[in-house]
């Protein structure tokens, strides 16, 4: 079994425009910078020129994209980048609870903007309707992850049960400042024990010193999403021999990234059977109750 916690797709209308843009941002932002440019060229090599995506952004697309790879479940991370598309974005999620769309195989995360006057209430709701999880993008809807403003979201969420996941580490959107550091997920889990915090891009994008410094060992899960020829294998190995692979979650970030190439990944660290087994579902299915 194969659970990928780091995906991204949009409503079928939407997927072209969708990725389009955000192709867009990543080229313009991206294609210069030290950090980055090094994978993208690598990815539109593989792609094509000015091509970045790995699925075409579809629920359908995806799902013959996990077949090819192997991957049995994924989670779909949404993300509302303004208050007016709150709604329609946690509409969308819901969607994905239903079989025709999701066939089973998609488990959608909600998502609500910090300055949206029904955003707790919107978390309830959602919640209610078996939304197991919410997402929070720190870098595009413009909040720091340990402001105290933020207080009320974590506290509801760990109250009703919710999986956070953050875009932790640096972005390309806002390359100059990173708006969650690995020290900002600790000092939210601090304030909230009970809360289950996934810092996405194995603890934060190109802050793996920093993860290995002050994450590893504390009670977090790291995903490996987007990490695929940019984490350094030793340094990855340190953090999970550190943190332990009870605490690590499978993910890709398709479509900027595939499976199949996060699996590659994982099994280049040379782990036991039962720490790739941990890794690559049996913490989702716990971390999820499936």
């Amino acid at each position: 079994m194969i659970i990928d916690f780091h995906t991204h797709l949009f409503p079928d209308f939407l997927a072209p425009k969708a990725l389009g843009n955000l192709t867009q941002v990543l080229l313009e932002n991206g294609g210069n910078l030290p950090q980055t440019a090094g994978i993208l060229a690598q990815t539109q090599q593989e792609l094509g020129e000015n091509q970045l995506c790995y699925t075409d952004g579809t629920a359908s697309g995806t799902i013959k994209k996990l077949d090819e790879w192997g991957v049995d479940k994924a989670v779909v991370l949404n993300i509302a980048t303004n208050p007016k598309q709150q709604h329609n974005v946690n509409q969308f999620a819901l969607s994905l609870l239903e079989p025709s769309a999701g066939q089973g195989r998609l488990i959608p995360f909600g998502s609500v903007h910090p300055e949206s006057k029904t955003a707790l209430n919107d978390i309830e709701v959602l919640a209610k309707a078996g939304i197991k999880g919410m997402k929070f993008h720190p870098e595009y809807q413009h909040f720091f992850a340990n402001d105290p403003q933020m207080n009320p979201f974590y506290d509801l969420c760990a109250q009703l049960g919710l999986v956070v996941v953050f875009h932790a580490g640096f972005d390309a959107y806002s390359p100059e400042l990173v708006h969650c550091t690995p020290a900002m997920g600790l000092e939210v889990k601090r304030r909230f024990p009970k809360l289950q915090i996934v810092m996405a891009h194995f603890g934060g994008m190109f802050c793996w010193q920093e993860v290995l410094d002050q994450l590893a060992g504390e009670d977090i899960w790291l995903d490996t999403a987007y990490c695929y020829s940019l984490l350094p294998r030793e340094l990855a190995l340190q953090i999970v021999k550190k943190h332990g692979s009870e605490h690590i979650l499978f993910a890709s970030d398709a479509p900027w990234q595939s499976s199949a190439h996060s699996m590659e990944m994982v099994e280049s660290w040379g782990l036991t059977s039962w720490e790739q087994d941990r890794i690559f579902y049996h913490n989702a299915q716990e971390l999820l109750r499936l």
